[in-house]
């Protein structure tokens, strides 16, 4: 939600949003791979929401609606923090947008994708809107042209051409979105359409439907508006803001008053068009103008536009379900009230884990007419996986932190369907007396467990409640064991050495185990070594859910485990830190069955080192245990595992190979120059000429070898490019088809060891290149040409190893001006001395810093890598 300051009132207030227009799916072209899934849209949000903090910041007298800064669980609606809470990983606090409306992603810059790519990105779509941990979030829609027999859908979309020429399968579909009243979000493409359309509505009429709802979107705001004007004065109606200019929005947005003076609001529906939001102005300008006194938009205008509208319009539960009646009601009040949220979100994460249900949807409900969203009232759709039948619960909250579930039955159908909160509330309480059962003691605590599994279908037979609550403690158990009481174990179904799942509920990390019988142990207890709890950061009694593990356990023979290198206010940890205690800590990661997701913490002397497990080899699938006692560890630095590009720039003049660098540790050198375990003469020789003095070339080689040995197990979709240049530049190329592609992808081709070893024989091969002059407008020209390539949609670090670094050479101005206008960037140049030039002699304000090569330590070098990547992460989120 969007927190923001009434200016003239001085409330805060919430505003619910609702993005009208999304497309996901992954754009595949030859080897080149780009998934635009949920974690990238939450993440471009995250982005968004920082650009409308800084105009609020900047200009805040021109906001009526001051954006403020909140914490999260302000901007969370209650009902999705009791339901999805960590459901998202590391995206899950990102909630400036509540949910969204999406289709699968068919084209790019009006040039459509292949139509098997579109129907794996529509089936794709559909699973996330029904069955994934995003689910409650997105609402699917089935795009007419790609002829999906699926309905799970809960509108349509389709280009105005295809509606009079679909085939029977589609035609269908479209007829009984029509007769259900779902909404038809069509795509305007040129003026033409608009007359089309008409003509298609007029169709409509004439075989005797009643109108249906129709969004549109145009490709281009300002193609449309005078058209567009009349075409909302037909009833259903809606245009969403995908598209659009300030210009133009505020030209509709009169033309809508003066036509509609009473509902002109209801005629508007906030859509970004990601991941295409380049073509009118950008969307925090677009937010902050909706915003802004130059609109003065009431309380209700506003939220019709940002999501009451399109709530309104979507229908109010899974239109593809079944449901079946349940009288089971429960009321959570005082002392209880306030853990009966976590004990909630506790049973769907195990019945989610244990994928026993799927959480289709989550649907809020309205009042005045789609001006307040009551995001304390939400109707949730459960299924089991596979099925068409589903569960609903009315899931209500207060301030009192009260909590009601309520089951669903046909006499709530009309207002769960119109989403009236009011219709809603008013039956639930005339049947409170006869069905509900109101709870207020902490003891009552598995009463209400066994309410809620009874709301949700769940029989005993399902053993969900045997999995819940159990408390901590710590006693002498030996290393990977922990110890239950027998009858525990027998409602678990376990038997002695049977291998358990742990779920701590505070912190949400989670461990594998092998269980034991300890009839010393009182009844629901579970105790585990002081060492384990000491490597989880784990508290005496907490609370833990138990589940029996019914896979393997993986043995896998290669294991990438990444570290917080960046502790707050400690000095970074080193790769050198591992290479003297590798052993100790292999030795107490041994003593937990690892999953992926979960911190572990290890105590060194006084380091506290946060670890998680980054990849294994072979891989091993969501929710799998591995067992690391035989395995070969490498310990990577978390940052540079981040997604961000890398560009690296190698001057190869004769000035490079004078030997007149001192040279820290040279033995160091060599050993982490080994890592990457090449078998090359050129290797060789370099680590032959890694002694006490070495020349800038060997010093500048060593380094970026050294990083990109680091980054071997980055799997981000950052790009990775390699250049050096004397009189001309030389870029490092991969064939693609017939094709040369100047940049890797460290998820795609830097991931392929042929790929990756070609590129280290071409590093180390620039030695032998060393001669002539250089050029210096080379590099400038080089950095402006690979900054433009790789864009601004992430951070990227450039490195320049160099004798010289000139801004005044003829010819370098343009290249110069190029790249102080790029955004989201880092310039670190590498000289062999001191240089003089400071940062505001820099050249056009660059993003650059120097760095002196006077004596090479690797230490000093490590340092600056993790806090240079560090730091220009941070400065991009």
């Amino acid at each position: 939600m969007i927190v923001v300051e009434d200016r003239d009132n001085g409330e805060i207030i919430r505003f619910f949003l609702v993005d009208a227009n999304v497309n996901l799916g992954c754009i595949k072209a030859g080897n080149l791979e780009q998934e635009f899934g949920p974690e990238r849209l939450l993440r471009y949000y995250n982005h968004l929401e920082d650009r409308i903090y800084e105009y609020a910041a900047r200009y805040p007298d021109s906001f009526a609606y001051l954006p403020r800064q909140a914490y999260r669980y302000l901007m969370q609606p209650k009902a999705f923090k009791t339901i999805s809470t960590g459901s998202m990983g590391e995206t899950d606090h990102i909630w400036l947008a509540d949910q969204f409306v999406g289709t699968a992603l068919s084209s790019v810059s009006s040039k459509r994708l292949d139509t098997k790519q579109s129907i794996e990105n529509a089936r794709k779509v559909q699973k996330l809107a029904t069955t994934s941990n995003f689910s409650m979030r997105l609402y699917a829609l089935s795009d007419l042209g790609l002829a999906l027999s699926k309905d799970e859908h809960w509108g349509l979309i389709s280009d105005v051409h295809l509606l009079e020429n679909l085939d029977d399968a589609a035609q269908k579909m479209l007829k009984n979105a029509i007769r259900i009243n779902l909404p038809i979000f069509v795509r305007l493409h040129k003026q033409q359409d608009i007359t089309k359309l008409v003509a298609w509505l007029i169709s409509v009429k004439e075989r005797g439907l009643e109108p249906p709802k129709v969004l549109l979107i145009p490709h281009v705001l300002k193609k449309f508006n005078d058209n567009l004007l009349r075409l909302l004065d037909i009833p259903n109606t809606c245009l969403i803001t995908t598209n659009a200019s300030i210009s133009n929005l505020s030209s509709v947005i009169s033309g809508l008053k003066k036509n509609h003076p009473q509902n002109w609001a209801k005629k508007l529906a906030f859509g970004s068009g990601y991941p295409e939001t380049q073509r009118g102005n950008s969307l925090s300008e677009i937010i902050s103008f909706l915003l802004s006194r130059n609109l003065d938009l009431d309380h209700r205008e506003l939220q019709l536009i940002l999501g009451g509208n399109m709530l309104r319009l979507l229908p109010g539960r899974p239109p593809f379900l079944s449901f079946i009646e349940t009288k089971s009601m429960v009321q959570a009040r005082q002392h209880l009230g306030k853990v009966a949220s976590g004990e909630i979100s506790r049973i769907f994460r195990v019945i989610r884990r244990k994928d026993m249900r799927s959480f289709c949807s989550c649907d809020f409900f309205l009042e005045d007419e789609g001006g307040i969203v009551a995001t304390n009232k939400a109707f949730l759709s459960v299924t089991k996986p596979g099925e068409k039948i589903a569960t609903g619960i009315g899931l209500l909250t207060d301030q009192e932190d009260a909590l009601e579930l309520h089951g669903w039955n046909e006499g709530l159908s009309q207002y769960v369907d119109s989403r009236n909160a009011q219709g809603f509330l008013q039956t639930i309480e005339s049947s409170l007396a006869a069905n509900t059962k109101t709870l207020t003691d902490i003891n009552d605590l598995q009463v209400f467990t066994d309410r809620v599994l009874e709301s949700l279908r769940i029989g005993a037979d399902e053993d969900v409640a045997s999995s819940l609550h159990f408390i901590l403690g710590t006693g002498v158990e030996e290393g990977i064991n922990v110890s239950l009481h027998p009858q525990d174990m027998i409602a678990l179904g376990l038997e002695e050495g049977d291998i358990i799942i742990i779920l701590e509920s505070n912190s949400r990390r989670w461990w594998g185990a092998r269980a034991c019988p300890n009839e010393h142990l009182d009844k629901r207890h579970l105790s585990t070594s002081r060492k384990v709890a000491e490597i989880l950061n784990l508290k005496e009694d907490s609370r833990v859910d138990v589940l029996k593990y019914a896979r393997d356990v993986c043995h896998p023979s290669d294991v990438v485990v990444k570290y917080d290198a960046l502790p707050q206010s400690v000095s970074p940890i080193l790769p050198s830190f591992f290479h003297l205690h590798e052993s100790a800590i292999e030795n107490i990661l041994g003593t937990v069955f690892l999953g992926e997701g979960t911190n572990y913490k290890v105590v060194i002397g006084n380091r506290k080192i946060n670890l998680e497990l980054q990849s294994t080899k072979p891989e091993m699938e969501p929710g799998d245990l591995c067992d690391i006692k035989h395995s070969d560890i490498k310990f990577v630095p978390k940052c540079l595992m981040e997604e961000f590009n890398l560009i690296i720039c190698l001057e190869t003049s004769e000035r490079m190979v004078v030997k007149n660098i001192p040279m820290n540790g040279p033995a160091t050198v060599r050993a982490r120059l080994n890592e990457g375990r090449l078998q090359s003469d050129g290797l060789k020789k370099l680590e032959e000429r890694i002694q006490e003095q070495i020349s800038m070339a060997d010093a500048s080689i060593a380094a970026i070898l050294i990083l990109l040995n680091s980054m071997v197990e980055n799997r981000t979709l950052g790009r990775f490019s390699f250049l050096t240049y004397d009189k001309k530049i030389r870029k490092f190329t991969i064939q693609k088809g017939h094709d040369l592609d100047t940049s890797i992808g460290f998820k795609t081709e830097f991931s392929a060891k042929e790929v990756r070893d070609s590129l280290f024989y071409s590093v180390i091969d620039s030695a032998q290149e060393m001669i002539g002059s250089s050029n210096p407008e080379l590099v400038h020209r080089a950095v402006a040409e690979s900054l433009e390539d790789f864009g601004s949609d992430r951070p990227t670090l450039v490195m320049v190893f160099a004798s010289e670094w000139s801004k005044d050479a003829e010819g370098s101005l343009p290249f110069l001006r190029a790249i102080s206008k790029s955004e989201n960037y880092q310039i670190d140049v590498f000289l062999p001395e001191q240089n003089k030039l400071s940062k505001g002699q820099s050249g056009n304000n660059l993003k650059i810093s120097f760095h002196s090569l006077e004596r090479f330590s690797l230490h000093e070098f490590d340092k600056y890598v993790l806090k240079t990547v560090d730091e220009l992460l941070k400065k991009s989120t």
